[in-house]
C-alpha cells in the first residue's frame, strides 16, 4: 500500500475528534513525525463526510480530493489550533482518503489512487485487531478507575465507622491516626 499518510481517529458524539496521524517524507515516504491532537469534523466536507458515515455505522468510506479542493482542505487542517499539522510546502494534484471505521473511531490511509481490493482487505483486518485493541485498553481503564472507586469508598466506610463509634474526645487519638491512615492510601 503506497501511503501518502495514515492515521487513527478517536470519535465521540461531539464533532471533535482525536486524532493521531503521520506525516511523510515526500522523496522517501517514511514517517518523519507522529501528529496528535483534536480536529473539529465541521471544517471540510471530507471530514463532515468521515464523521456522518462514523454516526451511521459504515464499515468503510472513500473520499477523493483533488486540485483546489485538496489545497483548501489541508490549508483548513493547518490552521486548526488543537491540531498542529505541519504546512505542507507542495500539494499533490490528488488523493484519495480511504476510511475504515469501528465503533470508536477509524482508521484513515491517504493514497495517490483507489486502493486494491486486496489491501482494502488487509486494512480491514487490521482495523478489527486495532479495534480489539483498544476495546481491551478501555475495559482496563474502567476496571482501573472502578478499583480506584471501590478502594475509595472502603476507606471512606473505615472513617465514618471510626467515627461513629466515638463516645468522647478520647476517641480522636484513636481515630485521627487511623484517618491519617486512609487519606495516605488514597
Amino acid at each position: 500500500i503506497k501511503l501518502e499518510r495514515c492515521g487513527i481517529t478517536l470519535m465521540n458524539e461531539t464533532p471533535v475528534a482525536e486524532l493521531w496521524s503521520t506525516t511523510l517524507s515526500p522523496e522517501t515516504k517514511e514517517v518523519i513525525d507522529i501528529v496528535t491532537g483534536y480536529l473539529d469534523f465541521r471544517i471540510h466536507p471530507l471530514t463532515q463526510k468521515s464523521y456522518r458515515d462514523w454516526k451511521e455505522k459504515k464499515k468503510f468510506s472513500t473520499y477523493y480530493l483533488v486540485g483546489d479542493e485538496l489545497q483548501k482542505y489541508y490549508e483548513k487542517i493547518e490552521k486548526q489550533p488543537e491540531y498542529k499539522f505541519p504546512k505542507v510546502a507542495n500539494y499533490p494534484d490528488h488523493q484519495v482518503l480511504h476510511t475504515f471505521f469501528f465503533n470508536e473511531g477509524a482508521l484513515f490511509v491517504y493514497t495517490t489512487n483507489e486502493m486494491s481490493d486486496e489491501s482494502k482487505k488487509i486494512v480491514h483486518r487490521f482495523t478489527k485487531v486495532f479495534e480489539q485493541t483498544y476495546t481491551r485498553f478501555l475495559d482496563i481503564q474502567r476496571a482501573e478507575k472502578l478499583a480506584f472507586e471501590t478502594a475509595r469508598q472502603s476507606s471512606l466506610d473505615r472513617i465514618c465507622a471510626e467515627i461513629a463509634s466515638m463516645r468522647s474526645s478520647e476517641d480522636l487519638n484513636q481515630i485521627t491516626p487511623i484517618i491519617w491512615d486512609e487519606l495516605n492510601t488514597l
